[in-house]
């Protein structure tokens, strides 16, 4: 396992090559700096990440760290949404190579706080003395 700092020249994540691949080929450790613990920042293709998961999460365990998952691979949005509420649930952090990936990841989030949110008025009204 290898160990570096995190930096980025540029717009681009800095785990990313110019051509959208990562430029992480294997689990590595990354000081992020500002008093915050490592992330272990482990590659994976996203429909191999739940079978990865036990694994990547002890190596994390064992090295005091954040789990981060550097997923790439085409997805449906349904596959994503799906992965980002069971990675929510682990406490991992899923991030998805590419910038179309990017996007879509960032609108199913969207989407899913919206409805967070409009479940939670919802509540309110409910219980709310009329």
């Amino acid at each position: 396992m290898q160990s570096q700092a995190a930096s980025s020249p540029n717009s681009r994540p800095w785990y990313e090559k110019e051509d959208g691949t990562c430029t992480i080929l294997e689990p590595t450790l990354v000081d992020i700096g500002a008093n915050q613990p490592p992330h272990l920042m482990f590659p994976v293709h996203w429909a191999k990440s739940l079978e990865i998961l036990p694994k990547a999460k002890q190596i994390a365990d064992e090295h005091q760290a954040m789990l981060v998952l550097l997923l790439h691979g085409e997805a449906s949005n349904s596959e994503i949404m799906s992965l980002v509420l069971q990675l929510a649930e682990t406490q991992v952090l899923p991030l998805w190579i590419g910038e179309q990936n990017r996007r879509k990841v960032d609108q199913i989030i969207s989407m899913l706080s919206n409805q967070l949110q409009e479940n939670s008025n919802r509540a309110e009204e409910n219980t709310s003395p009329s």
